[in-house]
Parts: structure tokens; sequence; C-alpha cells
């Protein structure tokens, strides 16, 4: 299992891989426990900020193959 600070690197790489799209910023990272299944690693967030020219359901497709 990848750590979740490595999935969040990862993702945030994924982001700037957008076609069209470019990683502007993005926020410190910080935890929150999980909820749901709680036997699992902690959460960790961020917030990032894109400029993108993708159409919003194009973004939309790109995030969930990320996710």
């Amino acid at each position: 299992m990848e750590s979740p600070a490595r999935q969040l690197a990862r993702g945030l790489a994924g982001l700037d891989r957008l076609p069209g799209t470019r990683l502007v910023a993005w926020s410190r990272a910080y935890r929150t426990r999980p909820w749901g299944e709680p036997d699992q690693p902690d959460f960790i967030n961020a917030v990032a900020r894109l400029e993108t020219g993708l159409s919003p359901e194009s973004l939309l497709a790109g995030l969930q193959s990320i996710e």
C-alpha cells in the first residue's frame, strides 16, 4: 500500500500532466482522520490551483482518472 503522502505527491504530479493544464499552486498538506472505514491510515489533504483550457466535463474526467 502506497503511503498517503506519496499518493498526494503523485496526484499533484498527475494534475500537472493533464492536457492543456498547469498546476499553479498548492496548499500545505494536512492530516485528517479516516471516516467510513476507520482501519486505514490518516488522510493527507491539500488544495490545488490549476489553469486549464479543458472543458468542465474533460477536466472532471481527467480528475477522476487521477483519483
